[in-house]
């Protein structure tokens, strides 16, 4: 599509012409083939010396006015060598440009690999189980880590933090969806068809733990791997029935905060807030107001599901930073805070901590921060309660855990 979407671009008139072959093995029993694609144009072309010096780096365009980052060509390249096959362009100036792919495939029916599930990296915060040996899944390892921003882990990081979700192909599936750690977790298994994706959807109806296990098709983009890894977490986070446990800290002493009968007008320009929707000014304390900080953007995503399953305002930050913004910004509507912890720029405890300063400063009632994190250390804990933290939600987050912090709180959920 990448290739493709090249031409269509810069072709303003004439012809597209894509065609694919396939050799013939020289042995008779062998189920090796390469796949031959090409794409050919008559568009504006390219010079050559853009040809010959530049075209694969990376933020490379010859048309420096045009559309897009200069990145597409070069991940191409990447993916191409990755898989073994190798990539050639020929072009000319007014004539046209032909792209040429050869890539090493195997009929259906020979496995890709031999390796033990055990063996395959895992992901944390948000990924696990993507098996970046197997090469049909290559450009999800690049997507996940280049373009979600997703780390990935070893088995023996993924032993001592629980990731947030699975990401497999169809031949791992099958033979691991019933084990112990596949059904406690959201799974997403990226299938090489639409039509084996419907043959899992129409194969059993999903029940239990399968009602958070998801199937996307290739050719995939980042967005649609994000909407896919959101939708099956959002799915697994409301099914949950039962809360982790959630640890309680000691509130702020009285002398930090007001007494009930303080009331304070809100200010007028919350109104044109970009942190989310407000409510009319007469209701502004009536009903909980959330910040939701989370630097992941899946994560965040899973976060504001919940506080829109709860049907309430909410405003976000992506760093402890912003959320301070966020909370000078508009001083007293944010009755709950959920802060991750580990962030860039500025994590979730110093912000934490200049937030309590700043309600102390300004003699305003305390909101409730709620810290999610995968740390679960002592150390850590005491250290958030020293900074200002009232709960702790360990990752993955999850919509019970969220409301039984609320209703012990006295909100109506």
């Amino acid at each position: 599509m990448n290739l493709f979407g090249n031409s269509l671009k810069y072709t303003s008139q004439g012809l597209i012409k894509i065609s694919m072959t396939q050799d013939q093995p020289e042995n008779v029993g062998s189920k090796e083939r390469t796949v031959t694609l090409i794409i050919e144009d008559t568009g504006r072309g390219i010079s050559e010396e853009f040809l010959r010096n530049i075209i694969f780096k990376p933020f490379s365009q010859e048309d420096r006015l045009a559309t897009g980052t200069g990145l597409g060509l070069s991940f191409v390249q990447r993916v191409v060598a990755q898989l073994g096959g190798n990539m050639s362009i020929t072009s000319q100036i007014n004539f046209g440009t032909k792209v040429t792919v050869s890539l090493p495939m195997t009929l259906e029916g020979i496995p890709l690999t031999n390796e033990p599930l055990t063996n395959e990296p895992k992901a944390q915060s948000p990924c696990r189980g993507l098996p970046t040996s197997h090469r049909g899944l290559y450009m999800i390892d690049e997507l996940c880590r280049d373009h979600l921003g997703l780390k990935l882990c070893t088995k023996a990081d993924s032993e001592q933090l629980a990731p947030d979700v699975i990401i497999t192909n169809p031949a791992v599936y099958d033979t691991s969806k019933s084990s112990h750690s596949w059904r406690e977790l959201p799974v997403l298994v990226v299938c090489p068809t639409a039509l084996v994706v419907h043959k899992y959807e129409s194969s059993s109806t999903p029940a239990g733990h399968t009602k958070f296990h998801g199937f996307v098709s290739q050719p995939i983009s980042p967005f649609k791997l994000e909407r896919a890894i959101s939708s099956v977490m959002g799915l697994w986070g409301e099914a949950q029935e039962s809360p982790h446990e959630v640890t309680q800290t000691p509130l702020p002493s009285p002398s930090e905060t007001l007494s009930s009968g303080h009331t304070m007008t809100p200010d007028t320009s919350i109104l044109g807030s970009p942190f989310g929707t407000t409510t009319p000014a007469k209701d502004y304390f009536q009903v909980p107001q959330f910040l939701l900080v989370e630097d992941n953007p899946i994560n965040l995503k899973i976060l504001i599901y919940f506080v829109n399953k709860l049907k309430q305002p909410y405003g976000t930050a992506i760093n402890g930073k912003e959320a301070i913004a966020a909370y000078r910004e508009t001083p007293g509507p944010f009755l709950y805070i959920m802060m991750d912890i580990s962030m860039p720029v500025m994590d979730g405890l110093e912000a934490t901590r200049q937030i309590r300063a700043f309600e102390r400063y300004h003699n305003i009632p305390a909101s409730v921060v709620l810290a999610i994190t995968g740390l679960g250390s002592e150390s850590t804990r005491d250290e958030a309660t020293r900074s200002g933290v009232d709960f702790f939600i360990t990752k993955p987050a999850k919509l019970a855990d969220l409301k039984a912090i609320l209703k012990s709180r006295g909100f109506s959920v």
